[in-house]
């Protein structure tokens, strides 16, 4: 992951090799039954893609189709965890960051949806992953992600640990900005 300052001068450095695709994924608060507010993170189906099996916001890759990158996440969300777009409250942007390993440009949003109930396409979800957002923000526990390139070197990433599930890389760094954001509200 790169944050978008440097994502931006390796551009003017190099523009052609730069031409990433452009994403968007969604952070979504809800109530679960006991009105008690969750973060919801899927688990991405293993299907041999760069991103395959890991725990992930919903969202996706922007079609033409597409007005704008809100609308990505929105249509993304509906397909993959059966949202209902129009109910969504509260749509904030966070920050853009580059993933080098699948050259994508990828625009996070945060918003808030007032039900509890999912339905998840079992081609690109392989698990929904309720977070308690009073875990996430007073007390959440850290971990790190060790992953081994393909030339045999081991890299350490910081991460989360939501029950049990490893979150790194681009989510952990997303979770990082909104765990800030609301910690910065409610103190």
């Amino acid at each position: 992951m790169t944050h978008p300052l440097r994502y931006q001068q390796m551009i003017r450095e190099n523009p052609h090799q730069y031409s990433p695709k452009h994403a968007a994924v969604l952070a979504l608060f809800y109530p679960d039954q006991h009105n008690r507010t969750h973060l919801l993170l899927i688990k991405r189906a293993v299907d041999g893609q760069t991103h395959s099996g890991q725990i992930a916001f919903p969202g996706g890759r922007r079609d033409l189709s597409d007005p704008d990158l809100l609308a990505t996440a929105l249509r993304e969300a509906r397909e993959e965890v059966g949202i209902q777009p129009e109910l969504i409250r509260e749509i904030t942007p966070l920050t853009p960051l580059y993933i080098p390993p699948s050259n994508h440009l990828v625009y996070p949003f945060m918003g808030i949806y007032p039900h509890n109930q999912f339905v998840k396409d079992a081609r690109e979800v392989d698990e929904l992953i309720p977070w308690s957002a009073e875990t996430f923000i007073a007390s959440p526990k850290y971990t790190e992600h060790i992953v081994t390139t393909d030339t045999g070197i081991k890299l350490s990433f910081p991460a989360f640990d939501a029950h049990g599930q490893i979150v790194w890389g681009a989510t952990a760094m997303v979770l990082s900005e909104i765990r800030t954001l609301l910690t910065e509200v409610v103190s």
